[in-house]
């Protein structure tokens, strides 16, 4: 299905950037690397009261796309690719977890296109939601109903929170990236017209992406900390297809270890919530212990 017609448009700076989408309002979307953008405008899923008719280029502003390490830890620019992040010195040597959450994203014709950015900040991939127009009455385009619920379970209900939902929404989050940075502690770094403001990854994505804060904003990049001291991480998830599907569950987990004991534990849930999901029963199950095979079992 071809999509409708847009215009695009190509800022000069941030403050550009913000100011346009203030005067152009819900009607205007910005791209980056355009692979889940261009796949709803492609299928028409917002319908026409809602969907995106002026698209603002990001890839004129040269600022957003950096990886450097700093005093507070490593900087990423919000237009880095995946592959870019994957194939970072630093990744390899001191975030390993990121690069393995990243070589089981999509293919790497995807990752060569997609963004950092664009990852955490896409849109459900809710069946209901993704249908063109308004087809089932989705709360998340104006409707009154979580169609994921009205219409009972089906072949679709994996795709779902079983933690239930945010505002009546049941579709969960589908960056798979999100989980690891959330482990490691990372900050979400954000433009507004108030200024710049950091937020913890689980937070951003629950207030500027689940809730869609009108306020004109960009997020400019993520700044994850160095390591913690003797602490170790791992990622893996489960999925269909491999290289197509997303996850139906993720699990991020990074922990500090003072000799054989666990003195510190941070564990994450994707594919289950409409946001990545803290496990904080079982974080305390953890921490203060030898940690066995038994224990996690």
């Amino acid at each position: 299905m071809p999509a409708r017609s847009f215009r695009i448009a190509e800022p000069s700076s941030i403050q550009d950037f913000l100011d346009y989408v203030k005067r152009t309002g819900a009607k205007s979307k910005p791209l980056a690397g355009g692979t889940d953008l261009l796949h709803m405008l492609k299928q028409r899923a917002l319908g026409k009261r809602t969907e995106a008719t002026q698209l603002v280029d990001l890839n004129y502003l040269p600022e957003l796309k950096h990886m450097k390490m700093t005093e507070e830890g490593f900087a990423i620019g919000a237009m880095t690719s995946l592959s870019e992040l994957e194939e970072s010195s630093v990744v390899k040597d001191l975030y390993p977890i990121l690069g393995t959450a990243l070589s089981t994203l999509a293919t790497p014709l995807i990752r060569n296109m997609a963004t950092v950015g664009g990852n955490i900040c896409q849109d459900f991939w809710c069946w209901y939601y993704r249908a063109e127009g308004n087809a089932f009455d989705c709360l998340r385009k104006g409707g009154k109903t979580c169609p994921a619920i009205s219409q009972g379970e089906g072949e679709h209900e994996w795709n779902y929170s079983i933690f239930g939902g945010i505002d009546g929404c049941v579709a969960v989050s589908p960056s798979d990236l999100a989980g690891p940075l959330a482990v490691l502690g990372a900050q979400i770094v954000l433009m507004t017209d108030a200024g710049v403001k950091q937020l913890p990854v689980i937070e951003f994505i629950k207030d500027f992406v689940v809730r869609k804060i009108d306020a004109p904003w960009l997020l400019t990049g993520l700044l994850v900390p160095r390591p913690l001291p003797n602490s170790t991480s791992a990622f893996t998830r489960f999925s269909f297809r491999r290289a197509i599907d997303f996850a139906v569950v993720s699990a991020s987990v990074q922990l500090c270890f003072d000799k054989q004991t666990c003195i510190k534990a941070r564990l994450v849930l994707g594919g289950v919530y409409p946001t990545p999901q803290r496990c904080a029963r079982a974080e305390r199950l953890l921490e203060g212990n030898v940690i066995s095979e038994d224990m996690v079992q």
